[in-house]
């Protein structure tokens, strides 16, 4: 995937993403799923980098990390395609796990 353009990239990378948080909401915290979120911007930096090695830091952050809603550095085309993340889904908890009111 390293040299894939940015579409399949997030074409590949939603499916999982949607899976694997929609199995675990139920049994793990906002934390998690924000620290799944930083180890994935990361990961997407450094594919972003590899692909252009000779373009400024800028340059790589307009062409793949756009404004969406508030937030600044959302993995997007121009197209609007974003990468769906962690942080998107909602948590649940379980009836067993429910703090009472």
């Amino acid at each position: 995937m390293r040299g894939a353009p940015q579409e399949r990239v997030i074409k590949d990378l939603n499916p999982i993403n949607r899976g694997w948080s929609q199995y675990y909401s139920s049994v793990v915290s906002c934390k998690i799923f924000s620290s799944l979120d930083n180890i994935m911007h990361r990961k997407l930096w450094k594919w972003a980098v590899f692909r252009h090695p000779n373009k400024g830091r800028c340059w790589i952050k307009r062409k793949y990390f756009k404004k969406y809603n508030n937030e600044n550095w959302r993995f997007m085309t121009s197209n609007k395609i974003r990468l769906t993340i962690h942080s998107d889904h909602v948590i649940k908890q379980s009836a067993k796990n429910q703090i009472p009111i």
